[in-house]
């Protein structure tokens, strides 16, 4: 008498909750099985989704949607029936507040002015306090030539 044997299937139902324990709608759910292919659904709007006709043992999962942080787990055990709750987290926006005001300029390009230096001579030549009218006026209206006026 031949014995048939039944393969076990195993189903899996995935509940994936926010920070606040709050189903999470539209999350998609990837399963990959042990030497097998990569099984996808999508949480329903109470934050469900199942996975049937399983091989029983180990598996990993991944639970992403958009505005939250996702999950893998490594080493989720598949039996005959069995349970995964999922909580994701939201993404935590960081946000600054940086105020940019117009400082005017180091230098004022309309007030710039020419550079001249001035040799050890024409310094000693200067006028100074005590000077004589007639000599600050020869220094400055009559031009020096080879050191004579």
């Amino acid at each position: 008498m031949a014995q048939m044997v039944m393969a076990q299937s195993a189903t899996l139902t995935i509940l994936v909750l926010d920070e606040n324990s709050v189903p999470v709608p539209a999350a998609r759910v990837t399963l990959q099985e042990l030497n097998a292919g990569a099984l996808r659904c999508e949480t329903g709007f109470a934050g469900t989704c199942q996975f049937s006709n399983l091989t029983p043992g180990t598996a990993q999962l991944r639970v992403q949607k958009e505005g939250f942080y996702a999950v893998a787990l490594s080493d989720v055990k598949l039996g005959l029936e069995g349970r995964v709750d999922v909580t994701l987290s939201h993404v935590q926006e960081v946000k600054d507040v940086v105020n940019v005001t117009e400082s005017p300029p180091a230098v004022d390009p309309g007030k710039t002015q020419a550079q001249e230096q001035l040799t050890g001579i024409e310094i000693i030549d200067i006028p100074y306090p005590g000077s004589t009218p007639s000599e600050v006026e020869r220094t400055i209206t009559r031009p020096v030539v080879n050191g004579k006026p």
